[in-house]
């Protein structure tokens, strides 16, 4: 369906960062940004999702303490075909839950000799949602099973170099993890993913946190384990 001009936008700033929520007849959508991060994210064009996503993919949270940047990034509920690393397997249609991830990156820096941009990346996480973002009563889950993830939300990237230059570059670190072979080195089996795939749907019985999204953007800042 084309994209419809939303009812009403508000936009709230205050020294935690700049809130805006499109309003869209009874359902609204809210994001927070930090201020001097608005004009960059209104002018970007590599994110399909625009600065008020109406898909479930995208950036919802930028902000900036010091010298560090958190960015938070949601994923929608897919179905992606991925490959097991102890045999090279191809499981086909597995399930993935709504995922939010959070990436720690360090301040823009000028560019490098040849105008490369230098690497920001410090730290990935990655928790499952039962719903859509909301930042109050959001509930984190700890997403494992499949491997390439802790307990604590850290994602494993084995002999990868992950490389994030900027807010838009974390988009292609998304990308990576579905690409990246899965393994059991963390709990994760080829039987678990067996079950999924024939149920259709990632199990978030007995994985939940008492962490909400507003604690994840505070520990990011902070370096905190989740």
């Amino acid at each position: 369906m084309p994209r419809t001009d939303p009812d009403k936008l508000i936009i709230e700033i205050d020294e935690q960062g700049t809130t805006i929520t499109e309003v869209r007849g009874n359902s609204q959508s809210t994001k927070t940004i930090n201020p001097d991060d608005l004009k960059y994210l209104f002018s970007e064009t590599a994110f399909d999702t625009g600065m008020m996503p109406c898909s479930d993919t995208g950036v919802v949270f930028v902000g900036r303490q010091g010298d560090t940047e958190a960015v938070l990034y949601q994923s929608g509920p897919r179905k992606v075909d991925i490959r097991w690393g102890y045999t090279g397997e191809i499981i086909k249609q597995v399930p993935f839950p709504h995922l939010i991830f959070a990436f720690q990156l360090g301040a823009p820096k000028a560019a490098g000799r040849g105008g490369r941009q230098p690497n920001r990346y410090r730290d990935s996480k990655v928790f499952a949602l039962q719903h859509g973002v909301k930042f109050d009563t959001d509930t984190l889950y700890n997403f494992t099973g499949y491997g390439n993830t802790y307990s604590g939300g850290a994602i494993c990237w084995g002999s990868n170099r992950i490389e994030a230059t900027d807010i838009a570059s974390c988009r292609g670190v998304v990308n990576a993890f579905y690409s990246t072979p899965f393994n059991g080195h963390l709990g994760g089996t080829d039987g678990f993913i067996s079950t999924c795939v024939r149920n259709g749907t990632f199990p978030l019985e007995g994985k939940q946190l008492n962490k909400t999204i507003k604690d994840l953007i505070r520990e990011t800042f902070s370096g905190q384990t989740y």
